[in-house]
């Protein structure tokens, strides 16, 4: 992720080269995106201003109020990969599923499991996962509210994604 990434902020084509990607972070829809207190005149870029981006718009104090929010999907992620080191420390498995759209990955450490799901495709799959008959799975991150998975597989919506945590006995 690159700066003001997590929000959906924007860039300012109108300026050129790397300066376009270059300004001022939107905090607020105050003046000059509650950057500086320094008039925006002042700022050595302009905050963006107009377009679907514009601070006025796209901001970190608006995208704190809506919990369905890019940022807050951001936060839920870190938080959710700071408690599951497993992931990107335990060795893992690729997991075969009929679906070729969903990647499924099995994490295994000596005391927890951790199931990631991802499906690339714009429609909505469901899979079976022969590991989560096991014992209790404990969701841990989705992109939307499911239903439990059950015997007959998991749903993922397009592009969704689901991780799943077990404590091993």
């Amino acid at each position: 992720m690159r700066y003001g990434d997590e929000i959906g902020m924007g860039d300012d084509l109108r300026l050129e080269e790397r300066y376009a990607v270059r300004t001022p972070m939107q905090w607020s829809s105050r003046e000059a995106a509650g950057f500086s207190g320094a008039p925006a005149e002042k700022l050595i870029r302009p905050p963006i201003s107009s377009g679907p981006w514009r601070y006025q718009q796209v901001n970190v104090e608006k995208a704190l109020l809506s919990r369905n929010s890019l940022l807050h999907r951001i936060i839920d992620m870190v938080n959710a990969r700071a408690v599951l080191p497993e992931i990107g420390n335990a060795p893992f498995s690729i997991i075969n599923v009929a679906q070729t759209s969903v990647l499924a990955i099995l994490y295994q450490s000596e005391t927890k499991r951790v199931l990631a799901l991802a499906n690339f495709s714009d429609r909505p799959a469901s899979v079976t996962i022969e590991q989560l008959a096991d014992g209790y799975w404990e969701a841990c991150l989705e992109d939307k509210r499911y239903a439990e998975p059950d015997e007959t597989g998991v749903e993922l919506g397009g592009y969704g994604y689901r991780w799943f945590s077990r404590q091993l006995d």
